[in-house]
């Protein structure tokens, strides 16, 4: 019988404070990894199993999920979907989870829908802040204002990203993403210079000694996000807009555009590999906050806004992957494709609230 989390990718920044978040909660974890001597390390350290997986091996996959109930892939960057892993997934009835953040990873895993569903196997991505939080309060808004045409969503983080985020994020510089029109997906790229600039209130809450207010509220277009498939899945909203707060909307258009260059994409990776830290400390993860803002509205009718404050970012994936894995093993799942609003409703995020 299944009965181990195998969480996938645990030596890297996040997989790690995923790990401690289950073990607080007990839950029976196996490790996992293409690489023997840190997996090994870690897993020695915590205590637990492990196992050396290598994502492209079909037959050693099935073999090796077969006490495995709930597969945590925390192995990104996604820009290469792991059709070998989600297929050996639901041939052997394994639940899966990852921490996708682009809208053409949540696409993709659409076309397992009908055989999870036939399998009973539950495929849900975006289990960090990333997308959930958004998720989240697209059900929200939806659940107030029903008749919604439009929807604008977005978030803001304190600090900087993880060497890990950076590198994925590095990707999608120069790359053209989407928007959600009338229902279909219409290109979009990343703080282009039409967008239509939205303000959010964030607020400005005490955040915790020597950290600053969660100010800036300029959007940009976050054209990646997995918000486009996710939030429209369960909602129905048929124009929905994703956006990130930045210091200068025109900073990140910059970097953007400046993206084309393969050289310069090159001398990023080796920046930020150099100078980018693998994560925030523990005090800041413990003191720092997010927020995430929300917008819904009738097309020359009502509108309704909301913001929450939540948990530092990486904090907040390490909870919310936790508490979602802790259901799937009690068997509170829907079969097919999810994301972690559609499974679970907006009152997912209680636990990270602040």
């Amino acid at each position: 019988m299944n009965k181990y989390v195998l969480l996938y990718g645990a030596n890297g920044y996040t997989g790690e404070l995923i790990a401690q978040k289950m073990l607080q909660r007990g839950l029976p974890m196996m490790l996992g990894g293409r690489s023997a001597p840190a997996v090994g390390q870690l897993a020695t350290g915590l205590g637990l199993p492990h196992r050396i997986l290598h994502l492209t091996d079909a037959a050693a996959l099935t073999t090796a999920l077969h006490d495995i109930a709930v597969f945590v892939n925390c192995a990104g960057p996604f820009a290469q979907p792991p059709q070998i892993l989600v297929q050996a997934c639901i041939q052997a009835r394994v639940h899966y989870l990852d921490l996708a953040g682009e809208y053409t990873f949540f696409e993709w895993l659409t076309q397992f829908d009908a055989a999870a569903q036939t399998a009973g196997v539950m495929l849900m991505p975006g289990v960090g802040f990333v997308i959930a939080a958004t998720d989240c309060m697209a059900a929200h808004l939806a659940q107030q204002l029903p008749t919604a045409t439009h929807l604008a969503l977005a978030y803001r983080v304190a600090g900087g990203p993880s060497r890990g985020t950076a590198l994925g994020a590095l990707q999608h510089l120069g790359q053209w993403g989407a928007l959600r029109r009338a229902g279909a997906l219409v290109p979009a790229r990343l703080a282009q210079a039409d967008c239509a600039i939205h303000h959010a209130d964030f607020g400005t809450p005490s955040v915790g000694p020597g950290l600053q207010p969660l100010a800036y509220n300029a959007l940009a277009y976050n054209a990646w996000s997995g918000d486009l498939v996710a939030a429209y899945r369960h909602t129905s909203i048929p124009n929905i807009e994703s956006y990130l707060a930045f210091p200068s909307p025109r900073l990140l258009r910059l970097f953007d555009r400046v993206g084309h260059g393969a050289a310069l994409q090159r001398l990023l990776d080796v920046v930020i590999r150099r100078v980018v830290p693998a994560g925030p400390s523990a005090p800041q993860r413990q003191t720092g906050r997010a927020a995430v803002w929300g917008k819904a509205w009738v097309d020359g009718g009502p509108s309704i806004s909301a913001c929450w404050v939540t948990a530092e970012a990486y904090e907040f994936t390490a909870i919310i992957a936790a508490v979602i894995t802790q259901r799937v093993l009690a068997g509170d799942v829907r079969a097919g494709f999810q994301s972690p609003a559609s499974a679970y409703g907006a009152g997912l995020i209680g636990p990270v609230l602040r």
